[in-house]
């Protein structure tokens, strides 16, 4: 495939690959970014066509990338990230602040803390923009970059070009009525054998955690209620 006679790639042409790349099909990438699989297809064709390399395989579901395929995805979430930086220095040395700020924020914390952020976001920029929700379409939205920040209980370790900063460690209680006193050491066993238990659905993560939590201390909870937010 002979590379075309273009200087360089542009940073909206290295944002769709980007979405591709982390998306399970073209039809997926198009949806996250608003545009036809048709029109994604194209976008890849011509940068395949730009590189002169298949960056691809159309053919797999998931999506998958040939090597020349990871070696960009490796190059464009580093250029994506540093172009971001960029303008957001040069905002904030401008003394203006930033234009527009958008932040992500998972339910269970968003109730918490949302108010004081806005709070304290406000000063550096013209527009902040909020979002809540559960964790994996909001980590999703901060890997397509529709968001700046997110607050999340997801370290999502796969992805280390992202800037890291612990702010609090939320311990796992559980809670029964006062009426419930048994006796003996392993209280906890028999509360999840005679309780109904109230939890988060195992497709977020606290109710994943809490699974794993169960199954450590080797006990089996009656579950009665599942709900995916706070």
């Amino acid at each position: 495939m002979k590379p075309k006679k273009k200087t360089m790639i542009e940073l909206r042409a290295l944002a769709m690959f980007s979405v591709v790349a982390e998306s399970e099909s073209l039809t997926v990438a198009g949806e996250v970014l608003g545009v036809t699989q048709s029109a994604v297809s194209q976008a890849i064709k011509q940068l395949e066509e730009h590189v002169g390399a298949e960056l691809v395989i159309r053919r797999t579901r998931p999506t998958k990338l040939t090597p020349a395929g990871k070696i960009l995805q490796d190059y464009a979430s580093r250029i994506l990230t540093e172009s971001q930086r960029m303008v957001t220095d040069i905002q904030m040395a401008s003394g203006k602040g930033l234009a527009q700020i958008s932040i992500g924020i998972i339910d269970s914390l968003g109730a918490i803390i949302s108010e004081e952020l806005v709070r304290q976001i406000k000063p550096l920029a013209a527009k902040v923009l909020l979002r809540t929700g559960l964790a994996a379409p909001l980590s999703n939205a901060l890997l397509s970059r529709d968001l700046n920040i997110l607050f999340t209980s997801d370290p999502m370790d796969a992805y280390p070009e992202l800037a890291r900063f612990p702010i609090l460690r939320d311990p796992f209680l559980m809670v029964a009525p006062e009426s419930c006193k048994p006796k003996g050491d392993a209280v906890h066993k028999w509360l999840a054998r005679n309780v109904p238990f109230v939890r988060y659905t195992r497709e977020t993560r606290i109710g994943a955690l809490t699974e794993l939590i169960a199954r450590r201390m080797e006990i089996q909870l009656t579950t009665h209620y599942d709900f995916d937010s706070t």
